[in-house]
């Protein structure tokens, strides 16, 4: 779904998925999206 919102310029959308995306990965304890995230971040410079 991040690709999708960040390719078709809908960036605002993404600080909300990332909301839910994150402690769901961490529930799940799902480590690879966990990593990804930072790198998301400042791709999108979001930081």
């Amino acid at each position: 779904m991040l690709p999708l919102v960040f390719f078709s310029g809908r960036k605002q959308l993404i600080p909300q998925l990332l909301e839910t995306i994150i402690p769901l990965a961490r529930k799940l304890k799902n480590e690879n999206v966990l990593d990804l995230i930072p790198r998301l971040k400042k791709i999108m410079s979001m930081e």
